[in-house]
């Protein structure tokens, strides 16, 4: 499950998220675009927070997705 997800279906918002978990906003809202993917440590901490329902590689598949996208959207112009 992408993080962006989990964060909507148990009613946070980013901000709220990252204060209850100490994560900084901005990365927060990267990680949820997939425009960057967190640290290993902060992966760790995303799995304690989430219960293990947010995993390192749903950070890795939303990574490469967005880059794709992008590289899509370079060459058509």
């Amino acid at each position: 499950m992408r993080l962006k997800t989990w964060i909507y279906q148990h009613e946070y918002t980013y901000e709220s998220f990252s204060k209850e978990f100490d994560f900084n906003i901005r990365s927060v809202e990267k990680w949820c675009r997939g425009e960057r993917y967190p640290s290993f440590p902060a992966i760790k901490k995303i799995q304690t927070a989430t219960d293990g329902q947010v995993k390192c590689e749903d950070h890795y598949n939303a990574c490469i997705a967005y880059q794709n996208k992008r590289d899509v959207s370079t060459v058509s112009k």
